[in-house]
């Protein structure tokens, strides 16, 4: 059995983002917002161009000037967009990705916030792992454990597909206690990734 005490700091949600935001779930969340957004500025365009377009008809303005009104709305769109994509650092779904998770997170409560800080205790054996704080206990089979990720300074949990903690490396006592505790979760989740349910044995 090994256990480490770790705290987090309302700063360590910035390092979660990064890290969610380069996971393929989390590239997801970025992608499916900034395609809708795409796609209701190009509808609005469009609806702008069609009013325009019927104007330039009553007017009786020729082919010659319809066909630049038409390229003008294109170079326009497509200019629009290209600064659109200057401003998010050529990374729109990373981008848009961090807007909708800082934009969750002033969902917070202050309770919230006190709870995601207080001390937690993360004990892994060979068949379970443990967190616990002062409020509560959670504790999966190795099965459950969905991923882990190993960053320079922090160890992310993802367990039960619900819950996510973030390990600071800061609280540990060396840099190589910490990339061993790391490793140790990852042997142990790729060890018992086909545990099966606890049920089935028993039965």
């Amino acid at each position: 059995m090994e256990e480490i005490t770790f705290r987090n700091k309302r700063e360590d949600l910035e390092a979660y983002y990064e890290y969610l935001l380069s996971t393929e779930d989390g590239r997801q969340i970025g992608k499916k917002v900034f395609i809708a957004r795409l796609w209701f500025t190009i509808l609005i365009f469009a609806l702008v161009f069609t009013l325009i377009w019927g104007v330039r008809g009553y007017l009786g303005a020729s082919i010659r000037t319809s066909i630049f009104l038409a390229l003008g709305f294109i170079f326009i769109f497509v200019l629009a967009e290209v600064f659109v994509l200057a401003i998010m650092g050529f990374k729109p779904y990373h981008f848009v990705g961090q807007q909708v998770l800082k934009k969750n997170e002033k969902s917070l409560t202050a309770r919230d916030l006190q709870i995601l800080q207080l001390p937690r205790t993360l004990k892994i054996e060979d068949d379970w792992l443990e967190v616990r704080n002062s409020e509560a206990v959670h504790r999966w089979r190795w099965s459950l454990v969905d991923s882990i990720g190993l960053t320079s300074n922090f160890v992310f949990l993802h367990a039960g597909k619900c819950c996510a903690f973030y390990i600071p490396k800061r609280d540990f006592s060396s840099e190589e206690d910490f990339l061993a505790f790391g490793k140790r979760l990852v042997d142990l989740a790729k060890k018992n990734k086909d545990q099966p349910l606890a049920a089935e044995s028993i039965s």
